[in-house]
């Protein structure tokens, strides 16, 4: 009997095939395990900070204008236009009234006949302050009154009395005056002497003139 050969190449193939389909079943499942994602989150800071509205005020102080103006000081004698007495009236002298000295003063005579004794300035309108002290000087009777009034445009502006202890500061406003008259009366007349200076003076009497700066 005849023995048929086997093809030893058929069987290396079929143990091959095998191998193939697989005949260990046994898999590595994948690994389908997932961390779980991180979905913590930190909350957005809203926190702010208020605006700062707070505001300095407005600076609105202003300096004043500049409303300085020039004064000249005239002395009163300096003016003088007329007058109507017995002796010399409205003239530049040095006086002394209750024992203090007024250099530059303007002599005002004093009616003793029963009618003032005036003199009469010309201001032109271009003061407005007379200031002075007025009093009776050191030859002048002991008891005698004397009445003064000082008038401008024929209005009244001051009057007041004398004694030869008490002077009297003056400081008359002037605006608008064009024409400044001083009258002098004594009362009580039967004290008067002769005298060839006037008993009254207007101590350092000055005018003031004042001009816009």
């Amino acid at each position: 009997m005849m023995v048929r050969p086997v093809h030893t190449h058929l069987i290396i193939m079929a143990l091959a095939m095998g191998a193939i389909s697989g005949c260990s079943s046994s898999t590595q499942q994948a690994n389908t395990s997932t961390q779980p994602a991180n979905t913590s989150t930190q909350p957005a800071n809203t926190s702010t900070q208020p605006a700062n509205t707070s505001t300095q005020p407005a600076n609105t102080s202003t300096q004043p204008a500049n409303t300085s103006i020039n004064t000249v000081q005239v002395p009163l004698y300096q003016e003088f236009e007329a007058e109507r007495s017995v002796g010399p009236n409205g003239k530049s002298i040095d006086a002394s009234l209750a024992g203090k000295d007024y250099p530059s003063s303007t002599g005002m005579w004093v009616g003793c006949s029963g009618e003032p004794a005036t003199t009469t300035y010309h201001l032109s309108h271009k003061y407005n302050r007379l200031q002075a002290t007025a009093g009776l000087q050191p030859h002048t009777p002991e008891q005698l009154n004397v009445n003064v009034t000082i008038s401008g445009d024929n209005r009244t502006l001051e009057q007041f009395a004398l004694t030869k202890q008490n002077p009297v500061p003056v400081d008359v406003n002037l605006n608008g005056v064009d024409s400044l008259v001083v009258a002098a009366i004594a009362v009580n007349n039967q004290l008067c002497g002769s005298s060839g200076t006037p008993y009254g003076a207007l101590g350092n009497a000055e005018l003031t003139e004042v001009s816009g700066g």
